[in-house]
């Protein structure tokens, strides 16, 4: 059953919003792994169990799933901040940990995400290794230079602040890391002008580097039939590492 709840974030330094979904078995004495839900732009933390079938997948798995407020708008949105919104989210990784029976080991934690929240959980889990363990993007926007067309403006506004664009470019991210022992599975649809490119790219880095990855493309754009289509697929790769 998704339950609504809300805590103040000293990050922020405001009320936000969030949703969880406990096990059936939930009784606050067993512990169990978490998997935290990333919302895309102009999406909110109520928009994955409103737009799929999140609540009935979730039945199917002994887990913690955890959905954050993280914006309104865009994970990197400059009235936020890009150090801020980072710090915020490990903020509520350490909230979910003190309000429920987790497993709090970076094995038993993993974040997915859908188009800007794709971005964000492979950034914080390259960035925060110690914290999560797998990673994956449903038409992740993975290259934030990449999208003058969107109302955002979102790569001149990365282009003009190069030490941001060091610290949250996922290419340059991944060519700064020593090793990667996070597991990553991202994909996009054939039709999705948005992500494709982004996800393509990533790809190509992850190969260069010898970092183990699984990137898929399937028929389908960017848009709610896709990730409701291919949500079962993330949900599974998460739980295997959360069962090893």
């Amino acid at each position: 059953m998704v339950k609504e709840n809300s805590f103040v974030s000293s990050v922020l330094e405001e009320e936000r919003h969030y949703q969880v979904i406990l096990p059936q078995e939930y009784d606050g004495r067993k512990a169990f792994p978490t998997l935290y839900l990333l919302h895309g732009a102009d999406q909110n933390y109520q928009s994955w169990t409103k737009y799929t079938f999140l609540e009935v997948l979730a039945e199917e798995y002994p887990c913690i799933f955890a959905i954050p407020d993280a914006s309104d708008r865009w994970y990197l949105k400059f009235s936020l901040g890009y150090a801020r919104l980072e710090a915020y989210l490990v903020e509520f990784i350490e909230h979910i940990d003190a309000c429920y029976r987790t497993i709090p080991q970076r094995e038993r934690r993993g974040f997915a995400g859908i188009s800007m929240g794709g971005y964000g959980a492979a950034m914080l889990a390259l960035k925060h290794q110690n914290l999560i363990g797998s990673a994956s993007a449903l038409s992740g926007v993975m290259d934030i230079t990449n999208h003058n067309q969107l109302e955002f403006d979102l790569g001149q506004s990365v282009l003009e602040n190069t030490a941001d664009l060091d610290e949250f470019h996922l290419f340059l991210l991944a060519r700064k890391l020593e090793s990667c022992d996070v597991k990553l599975l991202f994909d996009s649809g054939t039709e999705d002008k948005i992500s494709n490119d982004d996800s393509l790219g990533f790809h190509n880095v992850l190969a260069e580097l010898n970092v183990p990855h699984v990137y898929n493309r399937y028929p389908g754009d960017h848009d709610w039939h896709y990730w409701d289509l291919h949500l079962p697929e993330h949900l599974d790769f998460h739980f295997r590492h959360f069962q090893r």
